[in-house]
């Protein structure tokens, strides 16, 4: 593989973050609108990036107080 090609970001759809989250993809579909949740947007299909999923998911932990 040449230097400056990078390998290709895993991407998510909609349904597969919903899945992941365990909710529907309506409640998915309204972060996304809302700006909660960072997309990229070709025509009609909307992808997450998976580092930005995973970072959203950090930035909503909730801890518990010992």
């Amino acid at each position: 593989m040449p230097r400056n090609v990078q390998p290709l970001v895993p991407l998510l759809t909609v349904a597969n973050v919903a899945e992941l989250e365990n909710v529907s993809e309506k409640t998915i579909r309204r972060r996304v609108i809302s700006g909660d949740i960072p997309v990229i947007r070709s025509g009609r299909n909307i992808r997450i990036d998976r580092a930005d999923y995973e970072a959203w998911r950090r930035s909503r932990r909730v801890f518990a107080d010992s």
